[in-house]
C-alpha cells in the first residue's frame, strides 16, 4: 500500500492529517456499507461511474469544443483507463 500511496502523491498535492481526517468516512458510513447487499453496492458504483463520465464529458466539451465525438470517446475511455486525459 506504501507504493500506491507514493503514486498518488506524485500527481495530487498531499493532505494534511486534519484533511486527511475530515476526508475518511464516518462510523455511520461504514454501518451502512455494511448493510448493503453486494448488489446496492454495485448499484452504486456505476452511478459514480456513469456520473463521472458524464461530468469529464461536459468538462471536456466545454474546454475542448472542436473535439469530435471519436475523439471525446477516446479521452474519456484513456480518462477511465488511466485517471488521465
Amino acid at each position: 500500500m506504501g507504493f500506491a500511496r507514493e503514486q498518488a502523491k506524485a500527481y495530487t498535492k498531499q493532505m494534511s492529517y486534519e484533511e486527511e481526517l475530515l476526508d475518511r468516512p464516518v462510523a455511520m458510513q461504514i454501518e451502512i456499507w455494511k448493510k448493503m447487499s453486494p448488489y446496492e453496492r454495485l448499484q452504486i458504483s456505476e452511478q459514480l461511474r456513469v456520473g463521472a463520465i458524464a461530468l469529464h464529458s461536459a468538462y471536456l466539451c466545454s474546454k475542448y469544443p472542436q473535439l469530435t465525438d471519436f475523439e471525446l470517446k477516446q479521452r474519456i475511455n484513456e480518462f477511465l483507463q488511466r485517471g488521465t486525459g
